[in-house]
């Protein structure tokens, strides 16, 4: 795939991110720009109307007007960030789904749970028990300095 979601946790806080790996794809600037707008409804349709993200981060140059953003994602903005994300309280994470289904849920964790062991690049014998499946680095590599915990949000393929 050219792309992944992630989510980390970052002590109170939680970033829903999105990543372009693949070499030589243009217009970036608007697969980030739909990504974050994509992250957002996701989360409002989870959540409920009442989620709003705490910052939305954009790694673009900041346009002209930033009036459309503001409209659809409807957060304080992040241009020239270093990746297309959406902040968020991670109190969030803890929270039930609404008319979930706990069956499909069960299905859903255990396919992710063997794609994220399949797409895992370190060996058992290389890992320590903090670490958790690894979010690939988007295009442009960049350093965290503080360490974290990364899931990896799987499409699910019928």
């Amino acid at each position: 795939s050219g792309g992944s979601v992630c989510v980390t946790i970052k002590e109170d806080r939680a970033i829903l991110s999105y990543g372009i790996h693949a070499p030589g794809v243009r217009n970036t600037d608007l697969v980030y720009d739909l990504a974050a707008a994509a992250m957002c409804n996701v989360m409002r349709q989870l959540c409920g109307v009442e989620w709003t993200p705490g910052m939305v981060l954009l790694p673009r140059k900041r346009p002209p007007s930033i009036e459309p953003y503001r409209q659809v994602l409807r957060a304080p903005l992040r241009f020239d960030s270093l990746q297309a994300g959406v902040v968020f309280p991670a109190t969030w994470l803890a929270r039930g789904v609404e008319r979930a289904d706990a069956m499909l849920h069960e299905i859903l964790r255990s396919h992710a749970a063997v794609g994220v062991a399949e797409r895992d690049p370190l060996p058992e014998a290389r890992r320590d028990a903090s670490d958790g499946p690894r979010c690939p680095p988007p295009h442009h590599q960049y350093q965290e300095r503080k360490p974290r915990r990364e899931f990896v949000l799987l499409r699910i393929l019928p």
